[in-house]
């Protein structure tokens, strides 16, 4: 029997699947937070008390955003605005990293937080509390906002509670002062107008500008989330001319924003933001890997899955593996441990279900699997793939806490004598020595990131990261979730009147976004104890950026 199970739904399954999801994102939108509720504790007074600025951070997040694609479509002329703006008149990042995992709650959140997905709860659109024994899926009306309740960070609104922050069609907002969203995008998303609902988010600026009017003051942060391209990338691809459509239809879109910020007189004191929380990935479709399927048939493991989130905790006993399948390329794999979930497996187990018995294929050996990772310790994780077997290690360094990260140094170790392969080695590196040798390599910024990534419970106990071509729990021909470049590498865009036009810097994180912006805007003390975040602030690099 092969090892990689492809599943295919007849034609009338798929679309009552197809319109399930769309009624279910269709009211995800509809319930999403319209009002201007204030966040709690910040007075009339203190907001009266507080400077008014005179520039804004205008964010374009751009859901599922494929660099190829983007590349590709500005080469041919068709996305004017964004060509304008981003290409001929600010800085790119060359090689621009986001979080691990690539999905879209866990990134987001680092996006708004400065903070890796292990440090700040959120690993993904799904995740397993082995603890509590819940499967948490925000894909549903009853627990998507409470990605808000589980952030263990605190967002940007949140360090600027004296300001007017903005967020237009954004799932992710705690702190802001106001969330505009429209009960009209959840009817597009029900009949599938994915586009629609990105043009409605440009057209809320005039809400927006409407806002601030009434408020006496500009906002700090004004954040347009576009969430139709990664839909339409999820069910068509994001090599398909719908998807070519929907970024000519979201760079629409930012040109609505740009021309009425300019109307507005605001243009000259604005830094202007590209960005997005995960590549698109195009699969083939007799190229999926069933693995809650594999581990029952190969590894005799009875398995829980999103299927059963409904289950009251008792229940999850029944169960002594559960598989959290985000993205279509990427499966967090959780453990029973001896004596119940509370308590965690042995480093044996792991490695038992990794490798397998004699007579059983090695998990990083299966067709579409490009990398299988667990932890050892609390500083060391595993790295398996066809080509290599490495062990990178965490320490402490000697190193002051300035910039962030600069405390930490992570090295590799191959598990044989040989040397770790280029461009790991064996020294000891910070984070960002790290990411400037592997930004552009086949598994950018892994090395810190893995480790990190494992610091939270609810990470799994090993993690597999699909290859290239193959999904592991298919979402459509689009997905993302891996470790590789594709997944991994973004498109990322600064744009401001003190920065250079067509200019371009080398390496940087999307974790970065919220330390610039509050540097940009005069905050940068508001950031804290530099050690406290895993983005850093790139204006300096911005601002010494040339043509």
């Amino acid at each position: 029997m092969s090892l990689a199970m492809c599943s295919h739904n007849p034609t009338w399954i798929k679309a009552v699947t197809d319109r399930a999801r769309r009624v279910a994102l269709a009211l995800h939108t509809l319930f999403l937070v319209a009002g201007c509720a204030r966040p709690a504790g910040i007075s009339a007074a203190s907001r009266s008390a507080a400077s008014k600025l005179d520039r804004t951070a205008v964010i374009f997040l751009v859901d599922g955003l494929s660099r190829p694609r983007l590349q590709q479509m500005l080469a041919d002329e068709q996305l004017p605005n964004i060509a304008t703006t981003f290409v001929r008149g600010g800085v790119e990042v060359k090689n621009a990293v986001e979080s691990l995992p690539p999905i879209t709650y866990a990134n987001i959140a680092s996006l708004l937080t400065g903070v890796f997905p292990g440090h700040h709860g959120i690993l993904g659109n799904q995740w397993f509390d082995r603890a509590a024994r819940r499967y948490v899926d925000y894909g549903r009306l009853s627990t998507f906002r409470s990605v808000n309740d589980h952030l263990r960070a605190a967002t940007i609104y949140e360090r600027l509670a004296d300001q007017l922050t903005i967020s237009v069609q954004c799932h992710t907002f705690r702190g802001v002062t106001h969330s505009i969203n429209s009960n009209k995008s959840g009817i597009d998303w029900l009949f599938g107008a994915d586009e629609r609902v990105d043009t409605r988010s440009g057209r809320r600026v005039r809400e927006a500008l409407r806002i601030a009017h009434a408020d006496g003051r500009r906002p700090a942060v004004l954040l347009f989330y576009f969430p139709g391209v990664d839909a339409v990338g999820h069910h068509d691809g994001p090599d398909s001319a719908r998807y070519a459509a929907a970024l000519r239809n979201v760079d629409r879109a930012i040109g609505d924003v740009l021309g009425e910020i300019r109307r507005a007189g605001w243009s000259a004191q604005c830094l202007f933001v590209l960005v997005t929380d995960h590549s698109h990935v195009q699969t083939s479709l007799d190229r999926e890997l069933d693995l809650p399927r594999l581990l029952r048939e190969q590894r005799g493991l009875t398995v829980g899955t999103q299927a059963d989130q409904h289950r009251p905790p008792a229940q999850w006993d029944r169960f002594n593996c559960v598989v959290v399948q985000d993205g279509g390329r990427r499966a967090a794999i959780h453990l029973r441990g001896e004596s119940g979930w509370y308590e965690r497996p042995c480093v044996a187990t792991v490695q038992r279900v990794v490798i397998g018995s004699a007579a059983q294929t090695p998990l990083f050996e299966i067709p579409g699997v490009a990398l299988v990772s667990f932890r050892l310790s609390r500083d060391s994780v595993r790295l398996i793939s066809r080509t290599f077997d490495l062990r990178v290690e965490r320490r402490e360094g000697e190193a002051p806490a300035e910039p962030s990260g600069a405390a930490k140094q992570y090295r590799v170790l191959a598990a044989s004598k040989s040397a770790p392969p280029a461009p790991f080695d064996s020294k000891w590196h910070t984070s960002r020595e790290w990411l400037e040798r592997t930004a552009s390599g086949e598994f950018p910024d892994l090395i810190p990131q893995i480790v990190e990534m494992f610091d939270s419970p609810h990470a799994g106990d090993l993690v597999v990261f699909a290859d290239t071509d193959w999904s592991i729990g298919r979402d459509g021909i689009g997905a993302h979730g891996s470790a590789l470049r594709a997944d991994m590498h973004v498109p990322l865009y600064f744009s401001a009147t003190d920065l250079a036009n067509g200019a371009s810097i080398d390496v940087a994180r999307t974790v970065d976004l919220t330390p610039t912006v509050l540097d940009w805007l005069g905050f940068a003390d508001r950031v804290g104890h530099a050690a406290t975040l895993d983005g850093e602030s790139l204006l300096g690099s911005l601002r010494s950026a040339r043509p």
